[in-house]
């Protein structure tokens, strides 16, 4: 497996302040009597004999991008394998802790997800799976399945479109550098044997791309596709006004930008003046520029870009049968 896929997807990392966790192996270490760990005591309960220390805290390096969810499944899957070291993390619990992009239903549900080789694990809050053989590692400091695991675990759970939107994410600048690409997650999954959902991952990585930016993005572009058009190129340099810039989505022989905004285009006030002086740098160029956020009319924006495209590219690139085909050249 190339090593770039080994890596938690992460660039920039910060320091956080976390409840030292109490179990019955650490008590004597805090001068605590066995009975702190019951419920009389009124400690706050990680999970069954695991409990928060009311007081004392220790300092945990975490991404940048960890949120309170995030913390909340790394401090379970800790607390879990102090009583159970033989747990490890895997499939959506594994896949979120390294950053990857999951569908709502995964991060939003309150279980974790977890191997065990000796023993399935049947505890309240957690999913217990049995490998047959599974290398494993440790990330932010709890013990996951080996990143090429996880991703063949979700095959299996994902439809082809959330497993596209997955590898885009690990394919591009989602929280943080690449850590692949698609031709090297394709040369790596050649040599795998066979498992659950090889085939949905050998189509996905046909129609991954690089260098996606967002989630947000790739939707997009399958949106496009999906409405009969020619895939736009994904992050295509182009240059404007002296300027060097990367169109989220673009098609360069007919000069159309097609830009995501999210909210944060909108609220951070630096962004959004960047915004406005990239648009007047295209259109001084002679580009069209469209700017979708989630709110956009998706009927409306097609029937624009359907226009624009017939307008200002050869008939002939715009055919029937040249539907659906990428842009690129």
């Amino acid at each position: 497996m190339p090593a770039p896929l080994l890596r938690t997807q992460t660039q920039r990392t910060r320091w956080v302040q976390a409840p030292v966790l109490l179990h019955a192996g650490n008590l004597a270490e805090y001068g605590l009597p066995p009975y702190q760990l019951s419920n009389a005591r009124g400690l706050e309960a990680v999970i069954r004999g695991v409990r928060r220390h009311p007081e004392r805290t220790r300092t945990l390096h975490v991404p940048s991008w960890a949120d309170e969810r995030w913390l909340s499944v790394r401090e379970r899957a800790e607390a879990l394998q102090l009583r159970m070291p033989e747990a490890v993390v895997s499939h959506s619990s594994a896949a979120e802790l390294r950053g990857w992009v999951l569908p709502r239903r995964f991060t939003a549900e309150p279980l974790l997800h977890v191997t065990s080789p000796v023993s399935h694990v049947r505890r309240e809050g957690c999913i217990g799976h049995r490998p047959k053989e599974t290398e494993t590692c440790t990330e932010w400091g709890v013990s996951l399945v080996e990143a090429p695991e996880a991703l063949r675990q979700m095959c299996a759970l994902l439809t082809d479109e959330e497993l596209l939107t997955l590898l885009e994410g690990l394919c591009g600048p989602w929280h943080g550098a690449a850590v692949s690409t698609a031709a090297e997650l394709e040369a790596a999954a050649a040599e795998w044997s066979r498992f659950p959902g090889c085939r949905r991952l050998s189509r996905a990585l046909r129609r991954a791309r690089d260098g996606v930016a967002s989630p947000q993005e790739t939707r997009l572009r399958l949106e496009i596709v999906a409405a009969g058009l020619p895939e736009p190129e994904v992050n295509a340099e182009v240059r404007a006004n002296g300027m060097a810039y990367h169109a989220d989505l673009s098609y360069r022989r007919a000069q159309i930008a097609l830009e995501y905004e999210g909210d944060h285009h909108r609220t951070d006030p630096q962004q959004w003046e960047h915004d406005i002086r990239r648009e007047a740098d295209f259109r001084a160029a002679g580009w069209e520029y469209l700017r979708v956020t989630r709110r956009t009319h998706r009927s409306a924006l097609f029937a624009d870009l359907r226009s624009m495209l017939h307008r200002r590219s050869p008939m002939s690139h715009f055919t029937s049968k040249n539907r659906g085909k990428s842009d690129v050249k």
